[in-house]
């Protein structure tokens, strides 16, 4: 499976869980006025409502989990060899490491010269499919 492809998949996957957390988070009030209307005690719908919430942050995790995954899946990922072959010379060997990531950026920093650098993620994809 190709980086893309493997980036797709996790997108649409993190997308169907946040989805189904936004879902399970707006049942669990619907659901507790719904079942004191239909007049049964209100430690069952309490309940059923805490059942939904329980869900909805489990579902929160899983889709956090994802998330980590695709970031360490990038985080592992040289970047240092492709921004040598766009920045750097031949003579100046130059290796970078990420120090922090944003949301839309990854922070770089040069470890021969420790000049930091900020680079979108989506600059990085695309140069990696490129390479691959």
């Amino acid at each position: 499976m190709s980086l893309a492809q493997e980036f797709k998949k996790y997108k649409k996957l993190e997308r169907v869980l946040t989805a189904l957390v936004i879902l399970i988070s707006v049942l669990a009030p619907i659901s507790f006025s719904w079942i004191m209307d239909k007049k049964l005690h209100g430690g069952i719908s309490s309940v059923i409502a805490f059942l939904f919430l329980a869900a909805a942050f489990g579902v929160y995790v899983i889709r956090h989990q994802v998330s980590q995954r695709l970031m360490k899946h990038y985080e592992s990922l040289d970047i240092g060899a492709v921004l040598q072959k766009k920045m750097a010379s031949e003579k100046q060997n130059q290796r970078f490491v990420i120090i922090n990531t944003g949301r839309e950026h990854f922070h770089l920093q040069c470890l021969c010269s420790g000049t930091p650098l900020l680079v979108s993620k989506s600059r990085v994809r695309e140069d990696f499919d490129i390479e691959n």
